[in-house]
């Protein structure tokens, strides 16, 4: 079996079982953004938690590449808000675009983890496609 392929825009954050010392992240995990597979890792910081977005780790290799750092803070609902509210809301820049970042806490089978969506205007829609005009008799319309 492979390993799981988030949904473009998403991720997911576990509990670190191997965490042994405070520079090893409260959390880690994999996402898609942008289309792009990211490795995630995350601190937790007071009510706040730090995030970063790295290049996935390949076997052998001496260093991630490129890493990006962001931040989720509590989210404080708005009047009305009840459903589908996040847990946390925050940013972070990759590639030179700024995500804004909505986690959701969840439970499962080993714990609480964090699942994430990332929402972006700067990114590309694909293109738009010039709609044609259908030549259309007036008189055939039945109404």
């Amino acid at each position: 079996m492979g390993a799981y392929q988030h949904k473009t825009n998403s991720g997911t954050l576990f509990s670190n079982d191997y965490k042994k010392t405070d520079r090893h992240p409260d959390h880690r995990g994999g996402g898609n953004i942008g289309g792009e597979a990211w490795d995630l890792a995350a601190w937790k910081k007071d009510d706040a938690i730090s995030v970063q977005v790295s290049e996935p780790w390949v076997k052998g290799q001496q260093s991630r590449g490129e890493s990006y750092n962001g931040r989720i803070a509590p989210y404080e609902p708005k009047d009305g808000e009840e459903e589908n509210v996040p847990a946390y809301f925050g940013d972070v820049v990759v590639k030179d675009v700024t995500y804004q970042i909505r986690a959701w806490e969840n439970e499962g089978q080993k714990g609480t983890y964090l699942s994430l969506r990332f929402y972006s205007d700067a990114e590309p829609q694909g293109e738009r496609k010039e709609s044609k005009a259908i030549p259309v008799d007036m008189d055939s319309i039945p109404f």
